[in-house]
């Protein structure tokens, strides 16, 4: 059968500033530099993000009065960079800080040990959320004080009430009447650890925005005109890529949308799905050279071996 094409716009002779033109006006686009070049206006202001002052101050109270934080990571890309940004701001902070993930693809902690929990006051939970209330419960059972939770997943409104009637959970979510419903796990994560940067005067979180950008870019999120918030951080973190396990995986390659989607995030995939989850936490919150070397080589054995068996 023969191929017809149906071209909806003849570019020759044109330049090629006439053609990036022609193509914004096909899509409606009005202002090509609000597109093209977000800039710090384009973020939503701190306090739409529903209880971000109330998690701040249980963060930074704790870390002045000594309390100790378990951060819990999720378990794709996006969970694996909300958990590096979490685990590194506090850390940075001087937080007594440990970590806890999943399980090959297990979400949430309903399947995990409660004795986990023995060890932390404060836990904080990253693009992740439950749908009953027993997994909170057991942790408060064994010894957690406060949870804090910075998630972009659906939720009811039955089970946010639940929350906010213990006191004890602060639920930090771009799910939740914010305006950029788009928002994805690790750059909310990312929003409240700027937002108490700015209470402390302070920009660490600068250089945590190139992992809120792999976590956006890895879960497929929008960053069109519709989504400029994320276009922003997209923008600001492959302008600012500082973690050394992202340039230990990009090399010599720009830091771009296809370096995440086809280099960093399929790392992340092959140890999700063979349950070498510790490794790619270790990867992206180590700083050491020969260690970050070797954690590489050790993922894409992972690829390989999962690539191997899906053959």
């Amino acid at each position: 059968m023969q191929k017809k094409w149906s071209v909806k716009r003849d570019c020759r002779g044109l330049s090629t500033n006439e053609i990036i033109n022609a193509i914004l006006d096909d899509r409606g686009i009005e202002d090509a530099n609000d597109l093209l070049y977000p800039d710090e206006e384009c973020l939503v202001p701190f306090e739409k993000l529903k209880n971000i002052e109330r998690a701040a101050k249980i963060i930074l109270d704790g870390i002045e009065n000594n309390k100790k934080f378990l951060v819990y990571y999720d378990t794709d890309q996006d969970g694996i960079s909300s958990g590096t940004i979490a685990t590194r701001w506090l850390q940075h902070n001087g937080a007594d800080v440990i970590w806890a993930i999943n399980k090959g693809k297990e979400h949430g902690i309903a399947k995990t040990d409660p004795a986990a929990f023995a060890d932390a006051d404060i836990l904080w939970i990253v693009d992740s959320i439950e749908t009953k209330m027993y997994p909170y419960e057991n942790a408060f059972n064994f010894g957690i004080e406060q949870i804090i939770i910075t998630d972009h997943h659906l939720i009811s409104k039955s089970m946010q009430k639940q929350m906010e009637r213990t006191g004890r959970i602060t639920l930090v979510s771009s799910a939740v009447d914010y305006p950029n419903p788009a928002l994805s796990g690790s750059a909310t994560t990312w929003k409240l650890c700027a937002y108490m940067d700015w209470l402390e005067l302070e920009d660490y979180s600068d250089d945590l925005v190139d992992l809120a950008t792999c976590g956006l870019i890895a879960d497929m999120v929008d960053i069109g005109i519709e989504s400029l918030e994320n276009r922003y951080i997209a923008y600001k973190g492959f302008n600012n890529q500082v973690n050394p396990a992202l340039k230990k995986i990009n090399g010599s390659y720009e830091y771009n949308s296809q370096a995440v989607s086809f280099g960093i995030a399929p790392l992340v995939n092959a140890a999700n799905r063979t349950n070498e989850n510790e490794k790619a936490v270790k990867l992206f919150l180590s700083d050491d050279t020969k260690e970050i070397n070797q954690l590489v080589n050790d993922l894409k054995e992972c690829k390989e071996y999962q690539n191997y068996e899906i053959v």
